[in-house]
């Protein structure tokens, strides 16, 4: 019996977790360099990142300097621990970045970018790939 409330407990705070996670976020990111999503090229600048609905993983970039807004719609990942800190990763590739993942503290689940057909082509070309991480800042 110890052992079914057990994994009723676990299971039901696994459940919680989720739907902590899926809620909606605002992240604001200061990225000193221009990059890609996509087939699209951001300008460098003050960026404003938000999940728009918790049922979907579609974001909302953009850019405080513009009015220009991007709606994208990354897939799900995950990694084992939860994230320390809000953050956007991206793959510098020679003199180019692409956005590669948004992490947002606290949540163990983040937005995983597919790899853009330029990014492929320079690593198909020998061009060595590095990760760069910009720190973000959850706003409540």
């Amino acid at each position: 019996m110890k052992n079914v409330l057990g994994f009723v407990f676990v299971a039901a705070s696994m459940m919680l977790a989720s739907s902590a996670q899926a809620q909606e976020y605002r992240l604001k990111a200061d990225v000193p360099f221009d990059f890609v999503i996509g087939n699209q090229i951001h300008k460098a600048g003050n960026y404003d990142v938000r999940k728009l609905m918790p049922s979907s993983n579609l974001l909302l970039l953009q850019s405080e300097s513009d009015s220009k807004a991007t709606i994208v719609n990354p897939h799900p990942c995950a990694e084992r621990s939860w994230a320390k800190t809000s953050k956007l990763v991206f793959h510098r590739s020679g003199d180019t970045y692409f956005l590669y993942q948004v992490w947002v503290e606290g949540r163990q689940f983040g937005s995983e970018f597919s790899t853009p057909k330029m990014e492929t082509r320079l690593a198909q070309n020998g061009t060595k790939s590095e990760d760069v991480i910009v720190a973000a800042v959850l706003e409540h």
